[in-house]
């Protein structure tokens, strides 16, 4: 079953496949409570093939989000799906690099 097929089984209302995609919302939520907790990110934005589940699938991150994480933390955080396209890796590098361009001197810094 290819990504399109269980997208239309998701929205037709398939008990197993809402389950499945609903888990996998619960699982990204986890993982993001971590990143808030350990590094305080303010903003999360989800690109890929699975926003395709769009705000069903978001809220239920939120929630994870909201009920794993330092309350303080979860309501400063923004989780949103990302509307960047295929350059969404390289624009998120490169904002990463624009915040602290001390990273391109990290691995020298390392081995001197």
């Amino acid at each position: 079953m290819d990504l399109g097929a269980i997208h239309q089984a998701y929205l037709a209302g398939d008990p197993s496949v809402q389950q499945i995609v609903n888990q996998s919302a619960q699982y990204l939520g986890v993982a993001i409570s971590a990143l808030v907790g350990s590094v305080n990110i303010r903003r999360i934005v989800l690109l890929g093939d699975m926003t395709c589940f769009g705000e069903p699938w978001l809220d239920i991150i939120r929630e994870t989000v909201a009920h794993t994480s330092l309350p303080r933390l979860a309501n400063e955080t923004r989780v949103e799906i990302g509307q960047l396209g295929r350059d969404s890796i390289l624009l998120g590098a490169s904002a990463v690099l624009a915040n602290n361009f001390s990273l391109l001197f990290m691995r020298q810094a390392l081995h001197a």
